[in-house]
């Protein structure tokens, strides 16, 4: 035999017999006769329930809220609460599921929604009474006084003024009242402007503010405005046009005190003559009249102001 020649094939007979593998159809058919009936009756009923879940809370009435009971602020802003709820019953979220349904009722987006639209409100309570109301409960700020944002503004141009709160937060335009006494004044020399809802104040402002305002009324007479500037520097203003130098980071009260000396002791029937008076040292105290080209000075009058008060 030639070794070039190709290797011939055996045609011996194979005994074996291959069976074919099982279909996808077969083996699903043996997994469904394995499930009990039972299940595929449970299957079923939960199917029937989703529909008519969908039913119900996506295109029926049922439970649709028909009635809003609003409390805790004015007629008019209720109206105007009432017509943003409104808005958000016709709107649908993931294009699908009624936002006017007491059953499974979106709270937290609700309540945001009337937080964020309405700066004047500080809490809203929300409580569903089925089938078809829900009542919503309002919270207001209350004013602490007038903010008022005047930095890099001329004495003629437009002032943007606002109530705020004890949060620091502005919520509603105000008139600029620079000789009201009704409610209190402050001018604002670190902002130039503000909207409602913002937050102008910190809580270390508000209260030194305050504190400043009720020393001086205390020790001497309620000041016009409080103005705010930089590095804890506040100025109180006066009828007549002069203000006092106080600042935060030293004893108001005080300075209060000091500020009451020196106006009794060395100012005088002067009063209307003044510019200012700086009591921010406290017991160095210095003054300056409109028509004069020197600055007054008052040594140890902490000490002074100490015996007066005590």
């Amino acid at each position: 035999m030639r070794s070039g020649l190709p290797k011939r094939q055996s045609t011996r007979f194979d005994p074996v017999i291959r069976r074919p593998s099982p279909t996808r159809a077969s083996t699903w058919r043996r997994l469904g006769a394995r499930i009990p009936k039972s299940a595929y009756f449970l299957l079923g009923a939960a199917g029937i329930a989703l529909v008519g879940f969908a039913y119900v809370f996506v295109f029926s009435n049922q439970f649709a809220i028909t009635t809003v009971n609003i409390t805790g602020t004015d007629p008019e802003s209720a109206y105007e609460i009432r017509a943003r709820l409104n808005e958000q019953f016709s709107e649908r979220r993931w294009v699908v599921f009624a936002q006017n349904k007491t059953v499974l009722f979106p709270h937290e987006r609700t309540r945001a929604n009337i937080m964020s639209t309405f700066a004047g409100v500080s809490d809203v309570h929300l409580e569903v009474s089925f089938p078809n109301s829900l009542n919503v409960g309002i919270s207001e700020r209350t004013p602490v006084g007038i903010w008022c944002a005047v930095a890099g503004r001329e004495a003629s141009s437009a002032v943007d003024c606002f109530f705020y709160d004890e949060a620091g937060i502005v919520y509603k335009r105000a008139p600029n009242a620079t000789r009201g006494f009704l409610i209190d004044i402050m001018y604002d020399f670190r902002t130039q402007s503000a909207a409602a809802g913002d937050t102008v104040l910190s809580p270390k402002d508000v209260e030194s503010v305050t504190e400043a305002r009720n020393a001086i009324e205390r020790a001497y007479v309620k000041p016009q405005y409080i103005s705010l500037l930089g590095n804890g520097e506040l100025h109180a203003g006066f009828s007549g046009g002069w203000e006092a130098y106080l600042s935060a980071n030293n004893d108001l009260s005080a300075q209060a005190q000091s500020l009451a000396l020196v106006v009794e002791e060395e100012v005088g029937v002067r009063r209307s003559e003044l510019s200012y008076i700086d009591v921010r040292l406290i017991n160095k105290v210095f003054y300056h009249f409109k028509e004069d080209d020197e600055v007054g000075e008052v040594d140890d009058v902490g000490a002074t102001s100490q015996e007066s008060a005590q």
